[in-house]
């Protein structure tokens, strides 16, 4: 009786470990794949193909660009302030990026969400990671220099490596005071961007393609996915 008791308790956690890093299809996306019982993600993008979030399809600062290309898929489920899912988080694994052409303007990497619609709430999310035309990282405030993200920085001073490589990122939530995000690339720490919490009522994880002004295809993959609570 007691084995079978012991049984039922590790199936129910397992249950719940599998529901809390569960990934699903971002805004339609299905030109995705994941390897069969394996943590490993592959994206494809056409050029000139819109992604299908709402925003995707309209021009964003000032018509720098007139659409995005979009294949993600997204935690589920988010971690919600009315239920006090307030911690910190940690996401990680072994990026490659093949493309034949220089980068897109934009091209990222790994998200941290709050749902809001970018075209409605230009602020964006809370962090990203991305490549951007120069080929080095840059996150949602700009390209990465001496540990952060700013837009007072030219292209940054982090090239993307030899592929393919490996991201940390880890994410700490505190109610209503900050949402701090750290990146590492290889085990070498890149920076970090911090933003005021208020306003936002939840939070989830993102990865996969999201581009803008692209200049070929590209196929995106992901290996040894993982995301787990550390706080």
């Amino acid at each position: 009786m007691k084995k079978i008791l012991l049984g039922l308790a590790f199936a129910t956690l397992t249950a719940t470990s599998v529901q809390a890093q569960q990934w699903v299809s971002s805004c339609g996306s299905s030109n995705w794949s994941k390897e069969f019982f394996k943590p490993n993600y592959t994206f494809t993008v056409r050029k000139g193909e819109i992604g299908g979030c709402e925003d995707d399809s309209k021009k964003h600062f000032s018509g720098k660009w007139d659409f995005a290309e979009r294949q993600e898929v997204w935690s589920k489920p988010s971690w919600k302030a009315n239920q006090n899912e307030f911690g910190k988080w940690e996401w990680s694994a072994t990026v490659n990026i093949d493309r034949a052409c220089k980068p897109a303007l934009r091209s990222t990497i790994v998200q941290v969400h709050g749902g809001h619609n970018t075209a409605t709430k230009p602020d964006g999310p809370p962090s990203f990671l991305a490549v951007n035309y120069a080929n080095k990282f840059r996150g949602a405030y700009g390209p990465f220099s001496n540990g952060r993200s700013s837009w007072h920085v030219g292209p940054g001073d982090t090239e993307v490596p030899v592929q393919p490589f490996h991201v940390r990122m880890q994410t700490e939530w505190v109610e209503e005071d900050y949402i701090k995000t750290d990146y590492w690339i290889d085990g070498k720490f890149l920076g970090g961007e911090k933003v005021d919490a208020k306003g936002f009522t939840k939070l989830f994880i993102k990865f996969g393609v999201y581009r803008m002004n692209s200049n070929c295809d590209i196929t995106q993959t992901y290996k040894n996915v993982s995301l787990k609570r550390i706080k």
